[in-house]
């Protein structure tokens, strides 16, 4: 888009500023010569007229000493001379007015209103006014009293001022006439730029160039600027000719890097299916030989139970007991590493129904109660009287809250567990509560991983084999949900999901 508007041009803009620029120091100017003017009359008006009082006074202390009106009056009459005096009264040390000059009817009778100063006025003041003392051999025997018009003074101040105003506004037109001159010259090779390098911009052609100073021309900014202009396009158009036969050279080189790209992908892709297929294949393979795998468990448990019943020593006993807790550590090792498997492998597909809150708590209150007395710890259930049903799959409800209530009451050795759902519009949150050992910051993250514990770090089996959380993970994706988890270490900890709710 041009912008070559008369506002926006350059060459306005310096007119503007050569304009600002005189117009300003011409507002100093006059701004200043009026003050320096206004100070030297304003001095001079207050000595010229304390010159004539203080000769007007000693023409009359003669009279004012022998208090002598009419001698008084008389040397009052020399103030005739000086046009300026509209009024004059000269008081002796009494107070009262002895005599005076020009229309006294509005001078005061005595001088107990009066004060000594000296003139003083505005600008615009039609008089002043002067009331100071009359000496004699250095004593004071009265006082004079001026009043004088200012009348003559503002003429020829306004005079003074229109005159340095006119030679003010000469000099700002004669630097405006040379600021135009000196703006042409200025102007003309900068707009000749600017259509140089309108042009390349609209035809993309940086093969043109802009318009070289004339011979002889001084070598100032502009010049530079031209140079400078010029040399630019030049290293543009070689760079665009190299960046040419560089985007195709590179295109060329992303067409090959894109096929081997598309050839190490379908490779990729073809050993992602590999290991997911061997995946499933194993997932399917323990969970139909879940049977299998436990029965030599089960053998093992019956022989060692067997074992029990006979005469054994008591190094006999102790050694059958240990083989007996290896026994049950495996089994559940089994049946946890089998319950992944089956939910990695498909087996298991959620059928949503109708399940009854207070139903579900009992089982879960009858499962878990006496665990929880037998470590003393308190175990309360909270639900709505008025009952509330979810549509869910209720023994993968159950299976995952019977996980994540078995985990509290484990990590939990005083306080006690909550089990609590909560309407949430149309949903259900289900929390479990406990105020046991906690989860640090940085391991809340981790703790629904594989064989992951906390507080286990001696992998304690009867603490537990680190699969029950990633368990439940997988059968919360299994509902539809996600489990949340907040933790504060020390304090207890907080699980919870959310259901959809049954319409009524």
């Amino acid at each position: 888009m041009q912008r070559n508007s008369g506002q926006a041009s350059i060459r306005f803009q310096l007119f503007r500023l050569v304009l600002a620029v005189s117009a300003i120091a011409l507002a100093f100017s006059v701004i200043g010569g009026a003050l320096l003017e206004w100070k030297l009359q304003y001095q001079q008006i207050r000595q010229s007229l304390a010159t004539t009082a203080r000769a007007a006074g000693m023409a009359a202390s003669a009279a004012i000493a022998f208090h002598d009106k009419k001698a008084a009056g008389e040397a009052l009459h020399i103030l005739a001379a000086q046009k300026e005096i509209e009024v004059a009264a000269v008081y002796p040390l009494e107070g009262y007015r002895l005599a005076s000059y020009g229309d006294d009817a509005d001078l005061p009778d005595t001088i107990g209103s009066l004060s000594e100063h000296l003139p003083s006025f505005a600008l615009w003041s039609p008089s002043t006014t002067l009331f100071i003392p009359i000496l004699l051999d250095g004593a004071t025997i009265g006082h004079i009293y001026l009043r004088a018009s200012l009348h003559d003074y503002h003429r020829i101040y306004l005079e003074q001022a229109f005159l340095a105003i006119s030679t003010n506004l000469l000099g700002l037109i004669l630097a405006i006439g040379f600021g135009l001159r000196f703006i042409r010259h200025i102007v003309k090779p900068i707009n000749d730029l600017a259509h140089t390098a309108r042009q390349v911009r609209e035809s993309k052609d940086f093969s043109l160039r802009a318009t070289p100073p004339e011979a002889g021309a001084p070598n100032n900014e502009i010049t530079e600027l031209l140079d400078s202009f010029n040399a630019m396009l030049t290293e543009i158009e070689l760079r665009e000719q190299m960046l040419t036969n560089y985007q195709s050279s590179l295109e060329r080189r992303v067409l090959e890097r894109t096929e081997d790209l598309h050839s190490a992908n379908r490779d990729l892709l073809v050993a992602k299916e590999s290991a997911e297929a061997a995946t499933q294949a194993k997932s399917r393979f323990l969970a139909a030989a879940s049977h299998d795998l436990r029965q030599p468990i089960q053998a093992i448990n019956l022989f060692n139970e067997a074992l029990n019943r006979t005469a054994l020593s008591n190094e006999q006993k102790s050694i059958s007991n240990f083989l007996g807790q290896s026994i049950r550590n495996l089994g559940e090792l089994f049946d946890a590493l089998l319950d992944i498997s089956k939910l990695d492998a498909g087996a298991n597909i959620p059928r949503p129904e109708m399940i009854s809150v207070h139903t579900l708590f009992s089982g879960i209150d009858s499962e878990f109660s006496a665990l929880a007395s037998a470590k003393s710890l308190r175990f309360k259930l909270h639900f709505p009287f008025n009952g509330m049903t979810l549509v869910t799959d209720g023994k993968l409800l159950q299976r995952l809250l019977r996980n994540l209530v078995g985990n509290a009451i484990k990590y939990t050795t005083q306080g006690g567990v909550m089990v609590a759902i909560r309407r949430r519009g149309d949903e259900a949150l289900i929390q479990v509560i406990d105020t046991g050992i906690g989860i640090a910051p940085q391991h809340v993250k981790t703790i629904f991983e594989e064989y992951f514990q906390v507080g286990n770090p001696e992998r304690d089996k009867s603490k537990g084999l680190g699969l029950g959380l990633a368990i439940t993970k997988r059968l919360a994706s299994l509902l539809n949900t996600k489990i949340v988890c907040r933790s504060d270490l020390g304090k207890g900890s907080v699980f919870e999901f959310r259901l959809p709710l049954a319409h009524t």
